[in-house]
């Protein structure tokens, strides 16, 4: 089991999508060793459930990597390009 620490940008992110029915996930795809990955991206999908955003990743790579890892994330702000004004 693998423990994800919540940081502010991550609490913000579960309490805005908390009232969404349909959630911004944040995917990275990687393949090759864990601590010097070969291939590393990260895509942005839209789906229910973290299982649903790693199967719709999947579903969209352009092409197959060979031993990819899927990881989902809720979106934060900061990801997804918004700033803060007034």
């Amino acid at each position: 089991m693998q423990i994800r620490f919540l940081f502010p940008d991550d609490e913000e992110a579960a309490a805005y999508w908390a009232a969404r029915e349909f959630k911004k996930w944040s995917v990275s795809v990687s393949a090759g060793p864990v601590k010097k990955p070969t291939f590393s991206t990260v895509m942005f999908v839209r789906a229910r459930t973290k299982e649903r955003a790693e199967a719709c990743a999947r579903q969209n790579m352009v092409r197959r990597i060979p031993g990819a890892r899927f990881s989902a994330h809720l979106a934060t702000a900061r990801e997804l390009g918004c700033v803060k004004t007034a």
